[in-house]
């Protein structure tokens, strides 16, 4: 079982967080003592609420005192009826009046700002004050009527910027249509025109065939007209005397021309008649 002076020593000289001696060492109102390391890094750990004691836990304080406390150290305030004890809080030093070191528990509407008894009687006569509980009620009201508003302003915005949303999307989606529907029409007149072209292009091509072999039949059928005529005029020549002695000879000469001119003028018309047939 530990002594009574062990039990002292180690509150003496013994920070409670890391059992180790003192390094700067701080005191908390409630009377223990801490490394200054220590407890800043256990404050610094809580995730809400007001910085506390991690022995005694403060449940209560005092606003005469200015200082909060555990169960077994407000004893002492039990018959204190003067001073008026609150749930802890934090950040005591902002509520207090810098300049009369009191409670700040008025509100001043004049000045807008909090204030203690004392500021009263100071720089505060005449003014308008309220207590600081009311002060921050009617505050409270107007933050939330603001807050109000601002929320049905946001929802009208969102709604806003929703159907401007919805509206570019609805536009997007007709563009995405109208250039699938243009696309289509596109490729159906390219396969139109394409098939057009093939059917022109063989049209053309069976047209030219079929003028190339008219063409050739008819060089063909002159061809074989000029041999004709070349046959017949070496005919001609081979009968043709080399001179007319007696009467029946001139006469032979005649009827050999006649039917000779004859002959070239049918193989003439013949021959123009199937050129420009």
């Amino acid at each position: 079982m530990a002594s009574n002076c062990s039990i002292l020593y180690e509150e003496l000289l013994l920070c409670s967080i890391c059992l180790g001696e003192f390094n700067e060492p701080v005191s908390t109102p409630c009377g223990h003592n801490f490394c200054k390391g220590c407890i800043m890094k256990y404050w610094n750990s809580l995730v809400s609420g007001p910085a506390q004691c991690p022995l005694c836990k403060k449940n209560k304080t005092c606003l005469v005192c200015l200082a909060s406390y555990c169960e077994i150290h407000l004893e002492s305030h039990q018959n204190l009826n003067k001073h008026k004890l609150i749930d802890p809080v934090s950040n005591l030093e902002d509520k207090v009046c810098k300049k009369h070191d009191k409670m700040l528990e008025l509100y001043c509407c004049t000045d807008e700002e909090c204030v203690c008894l004392i500021c009263l009687n100071d720089d505060h006569t005449s003014h308008k004050v309220v207590p600081l509980e009311r002060a921050f009620k009617d505050r409270k009201a107007i933050f939330d009527n603001l807050t109000s508003e601002l929320k049905e302003m946001e929802n009208v915005m969102s709604g806003s910027v929703r159907k401007n949303k919805d509206s570019v999307q609805r536009s997007r989606d007709m563009s995405v249509n109208d250039i699938g529907q243009l696309v289509q029409v596109w490729r159906a007149l390219v396969a139109f025109l394409q098939r057009k072209q093939g059917e022109l292009v063989k049209e053309i091509e069976e047209k030219q065939k079929e003028s190339e072999k008219q063409a050739e039949d008819q060089i063909t059928l002159l061809e074989q007209k000029l041999s004709d005529l070349k046959r017949r005029r070496s005919d001609i020549e081979k009968k043709k005397p080399l001179r007319c002695r007696t009467v029946e000879t001139q006469q032979e000469v005649f009827i050999l021309s006649k039917t000779f001119l004859k002959s070239l003028k049918t193989l003439i018309s013949l021959t123009f008649s199937t050129h420009y047939a």
